[in-house]
């Protein structure tokens, strides 16, 4: 597959753009307001958010297109746990609970894993259940696993189908078009799905 074009600037894709950055910026501030991280170690960046929900985006309609162009009658892209997959993606791309005070002793235990408790805690609310209680032992692994996940060329868990919109962000060019090969990140997508569609998910 050469790739798809998306259009972030489409109507349909525009709306859903707004309406994912609202709904993930109140799951991060009831995160920060409540006892599972602390607002005096970790604080929200807003931009760092919307790029993280445009990479959804990408991610997402790239995914249907490649779905649809097999079978019409195929509703994988519908499924929640794909969704869960593509958000804790990109969250943990750019990953946008940041440190207070870069360098500084957390005293907070969750703090350390502010990007994954956000990514986890996101991915439950698009599939409209919670997670069961896991063990620290438990938890701290699927921490490790996501903690992996980025674009350098030393991350463990690489995505390269978001390179070109990553590198537009990081010099400041904000395009609205890109051609995503979501062949480059199936390995990645299929990880993390099956993630979300184990008894984690359920």
């Amino acid at each position: 597959m050469a790739g798809v074009r998306v259009d972030l600037s489409a109507g349909s894709v525009a709306a859903d753009v707004r309406n994912r950055f609202e709904l993930l910026a109140k799951v991060a501030y009831e995160l920060l307001a409540g006892t599972a991280l602390h607002e005096a170690e970790i604080f929200l960046n807003e931009f760092e958010l919307a790029r993280a929900v445009e990479a959804y985006f990408l991610i997402s309609e790239a995914y249907k297109h490649d779905k649809l162009g097999h079978s019409e009658n195929e509703p994988h892209w519908t499924e929640s746990s794909k969704k869960a997959a593509f958000t804790a993606l990109t969250l943990m791309i750019f990953r946008p609970f940041r440190f207070v005070a870069p360098g500084r002793p957390l005293v907070h235990p969750l703090s350390t894993y502010a990007n994954q408790v956000l990514a986890l805690t996101s991915a439950a609310t698009l599939m409209e259940r919670d997670f069961p209680n896991l063990t620290w032992e438990s938890q701290r692994r699927i921490f490790q696993l996501l903690d992996r996940i980025g674009v350098g060329k030393k991350t463990r868990f690489r995505s390269r189908a978001l390179r070109d919109y990553v590198r537009d962000q990081m010099a400041g060019h904000y395009q609205q078009v890109y051609t995503i090969d979501i062949d480059q990140d199936q390995p990645l997508i299929d990880l993390l799905i099956l993630l979300f569609e184990s008894p984690l998910g359920h």
